[in-house]
């Protein structure tokens, strides 16, 4: 905020500075604020175009975690070492967001090469905490009357389902089932 500031000062604060401002801070703080950028990426109705595109850095750009941590995450939730699966794992994630990130892979006995998702380790504790944060804040937002028509405490618990849902991967394997259902008969 104090970049902003002095950005400011020097009447160098175009929508483009500031949303690059912003979007570094985001990055920084991780998790659920890189997320909450993510959905101030999309309202183009609130804020300039260059901001909103700078943030839309956030959607799939952001710094992954180090191949040793992916590797770690994937061998505790398959049990086995990738070996047993994966001929290949790629050491550079793919995308990475507020939550995971994306490798690329061969699976052993299939030949196929998949995506393969992993959520940042320790992120479900890290985003809890992060809501409790978030929810203080918004109280003192209601509490001081700062702009009411944005309705703080509905934002809140929109960002909360978004976050329950995007932590538990049953929801989009589930999405990707039915869209995998609804595409066959177009031979997709």
């Amino acid at each position: 905020l104090a970049r902003l500031g002095w950005l400011r000062l020097r009447s160098r604060c175009t929508a483009s500075a500031a949303g690059r401002e912003v979007r570094v801070l985001l990055e920084r703080l991780g998790g659920l604020w890189v997320k909450l950028g993510q959905l101030l990426s999309l309202r183009v109705d609130l804020f300039a175009p260059e901001f909103c595109a700078e943030l839309s850095r956030l959607q799939d750009r952001v710094k992954g975690f180090p191949e040793a941590e992916a590797r770690a995450v994937l061998e505790a939730s398959l049990g086995v070492p990738l070996e047993h699966y994966f001929d290949n794992f790629e050491p550079e994630p793919v995308a990475a967001a507020s939550i995971g990130q994306v490798h690329r892979a061969l699976l052993r006995q299939e030949r196929v090469v998949v995506a393969v998702k992993l959520q940042r380790p320790h992120i479900a504790v890290t985003v809890a905490r992060e809501m409790r944060y978030l929810g203080l804040a918004v109280r003192v937002l209601d509490c001081l009357g700062v702009t009411p028509h944005l309705r703080w405490r509905k934002m809140l618990s929109e960002l909360d389902q978004i976050m329950v849902e995007e932590l538990d991967y049953r929801y989009e394997a589930a999405s990707m089932r039915r869209m995998r259902k609804s595409l066959r008969s177009h031979e997709i």
